[in-house]
């Protein structure tokens, strides 16, 4: 397994710590601190549906040389100290990240919200709640809603969580098939069967459920921060077309389309990125 020194800059300090957000709920919190404080904004970061730190190298250790960068493993991760009456939803999710806002007093400082996937729709349900707004918001492929096919649905509240494993195969093909395009990005395609071989089933079949009739629409007006989006128009199980969407409804934000998924995460989107971060105009 990657070690947490193998994911961040040379000299990273690393505190690996729990924080409690609600009575039965703990997450997993990682603050990484450069050798040199730089006196730049700290880096909030909110991984996707199932994503890991260890999927987040090629950032971590790039962001790390001269950010103080956090980073939140939601409710879902088998990281997180969790009951099995604990809400999985979304805006439970978002509910997290104020309290963690909260808890590492980041109102006293600046700092950057960067979310992925599910990390940037959640940071978008809770920025309502935030006790202090981000100098900026970096969304990558967010998801206004999710949509489940009627199978996938089926699948999902029908069979027991015992029989995941044989399953697996299955829901491989079927994410294959229907929501990647593996001609164009195939790696994306390996980073999917990656975090399938290494879930925690019975929570993803609990958060999976909490999906199915959520949608992030209302939300969209609260957010009065400068945004850079970040999306694939090849990216189908991001939904391209809503995240087009969410751009246009939105008021302050920047949008750069980098074709597929992987490039959303490689050293192109870094560039990108900190471009936005330096000045709040995206460079390509």
């Amino acid at each position: 397994m990657t070690s947490l020194t193998d994911c961040c800059a040379p000299g990273t300090v690393i505190l690996d710590e729990f924080i409690s957000v609600a009575e039965d709920v703990s997450l997993r919190v990682i603050t990484f601190s450069p050798a040199v404080d730089y006196k730049n904004p700290v880096i909030f970061i909110i991984p996707g549906w199932t994503s890991i730190v260890e999927g987040w190298k090629t950032l971590l250790s790039d962001f790390t040389r001269d950010h103080s960068v956090i980073f939140m493993e939601t409710r879902e991760k088998s990281s997180s100290k969790i009951s099995k009456y604990s809400n999985l939803g979304v805006e439970k999710f978002g509910e997290d990240i104020a309290v963690v806002i909260q808890k590492k007093k980041l109102s006293e400082t600046e700092y950057i919200l960067l979310g992925s996937s599910l990390g940037a729709t959640s940071i978008m349900e809770g920025y309502h709640l935030f006790d202090s707004k981000p100098k900026y918001l970096i969304m990558i492929g967010p998801n206004a809603e999710f949509s489940f096919t009627f199978l996938a649905k089926t699948i999902i509240r029908v069979c027991p969580v015992f029989l995941y494993q044989f399953a697996r195969p299955f829901i491989k093909w079927y994410i294959k098939k229907f929501y990647l395009d593996v001609a164009a990005d195939p790696e994306q395609y390996e980073n999917y069967s990656d975090l399938l071989n290494d879930l925690e089933p019975r929570r993803v079949k609990r958060s999976a459920s909490a999906f199915f009739d959520y949608t992030v629409w209302r939300r969209l007006s609260d957010i009065d921060c400068p945004a850079l989006i970040l999306g694939g128009s090849s990216d189908v199980m991001h939904n391209p077309q809503n995240v087009e969407l969410i751009v246009k409804k939105m008021k302050d934000v920047q949008y750069i389309d980098l074709e597929i998924n992987s490039r959303t995460h490689g050293q192109e989107a870094i560039n990108i990125m900190r471009s936005f971060m330096d000045s709040g105009v995206a460079k390509v």
